[in-house]
């Protein structure tokens, strides 16, 4: 029996494992341990399976930085966010995820938006691979691409932040014993990288020849969607209540004529009840989204890659919410598919009727949604899946 050990080190919300519980649960069939080192615990307790696994905490930073350049450009960017400029700090984080080896004794690392985990892993025999829909896993180049490519950002700019970034790496990787880098690149060179994503919802565009594996969805869970029992169209929501422009929203949708169904997670048993009306309902449990998106017109979320992926695969128009960088990357994806409108966080006042309006009536969102779930129709999940598990046994199996 070999042991699968995924990490889970960066990033927020049900996606990260969720994605991954479907072939930990095929490994797991063929005979193999998988333990999940997992950001969130609490988050990740509740998703359906997780119960059949042995779970730990993964070593997470938990400093804030300040005095970082706004916005962030970049990978090493965001590095420098979680430890990437204090070199003992980040020394701590490499011996603890060392450690965590130690105890776990894989032979496969699958590192899930994880470069610290990678970083500690240079320093020890120890196959490794990296899982994910494609942020967490930059193009191979020197420097690591821009990330925002709306933006005219000067190549020194990006220059400095991956020779800082690298800098402090090499610095542990010398405590550890191991060789330094001669770029951040090298970090993701991996033995194989499952970009699991459709290209056209990659959030690096510019990736060039690539092996996209497709994604896996996350099993399905969740309570059966409980609309508002008036009649009018169905929109289903899905959206925190730290949203900044969260009151504007909840203020338009109770003014709307059709029947909303939400998912807040977090929020307070009062506050539910105070916010639902007759057509607008909250759900406190997560709902089953493919079941949602039988019934729903549209989708509102923060541009989440699984609730997105969710609604195009079910030909649905989204309204995206997005809170941070990589959800609005997915929503350029989206809307350069014709398929969705994006409500940008820094607009003062948000109109979210207007852009809802267009999506239920004009059917051009929802034909282009159609589009893109008629070209991945016959993709079966199951052949996903079976490829992935059967690239990790090779991993295994290598002398």
């Amino acid at each position: 029996m070999s042991t699968v050990l995924y990490v889970w080190e960066l990033g927020a919300d049900y996606g990260h494992v969720s994605s991954f519980l479907p072939v930990a649960q095929q490994l797991r069939a063929r005979g193999h341990r998988v333990v999940l080192a997992v950001k969130d615990l609490a988050r990740t307790q509740g998703l359906a399976g997780v119960c059949d696994f042995e779970v730990v905490p993964a070593p997470v930073w938990l400093c804030e930085v300040g005095g970082l350049p706004e916005p962030m450009v970049c990978y090493t960017d965001m590095l420098h966010r979680f430890g990437y400029l204090d070199s003992l700090g980040l020394l701590g984080m490499a011996k603890a995820w060392r450690a965590l080896f130690d105890l776990v004794c894989p032979q496969l690392l699958i590192a899930d938006h994880a470069p610290t985990a990678l970083l500690a892993a240079r320093t020890l025999p120890l196959r490794c691979a990296m899982y994910g829909n494609g942020f967490q896993s930059p193009p191979l180049t020197t420097p690591l691409p821009g990330m925002r490519p709306w933006l005219q950002v000067p190549a020194a700019r990006i220059e400095h932040s991956e020779a800082a970034a690298l800098q402090t790496m090499n610095e542990v990787l010398v405590q550890l014993g191991a060789a330094g880098l001669d770029n951040v690149a090298q970090l993701f060179e991996v033995g194989e990288n499952f970009l699991m994503t459709p290209e056209e919802l990659d959030h690096y565009a510019m990736r060039g020849d690539a092996h996209y594996c497709g994604a896996v969805l996350s099993n399905a869970g969740g309570v059966a969607p409980p609309w508002p029992t008036v009649p009018g169209l169905k929109l289903f929501a899905y959206v925190k209540p730290g949203y900044k422009h969260f009151d504007a929203l909840l203020q338009q949708l109770r003014a709307a004529s059709c029947a909303v169904l939400m998912h807040i997670p977090g929020l307070s048993e009062p506050d539910r009840a105070a916010l639902e009306s007759t057509h607008l309902r909250i759900s406190p449990d997560p709902v089953d989204m493919r079941y949602a998106c039988r019934e729903a017109a549209a989708v509102i979320c923060h541009a989440g890659f699984g609730t997105v992926l969710d609604a195009l695969l079910a030909g649905l128009p989204t309204l995206l919410l997005p809170m941070q960088l990589e959800q609005s990357l997915t929503a350029r994806n989206v809307e350069r598919l014709g398929a969705g409108l994006t409500i940008d966080k820094d607009v003062q006042q948000p109109d979210f009727s207007t852009p809802l309006r267009a999506l239920c009536d004009d059917p051009g969102y929802g034909e282009r949604a159609r589009v893109f779930a008629g070209k991945y129709a016959g993709v079966e999940q199951a052949g996903i899946i079976a490829a992935v598990v059967q690239r990790c046994e090779q991993l295994l199996w290598r002398s």
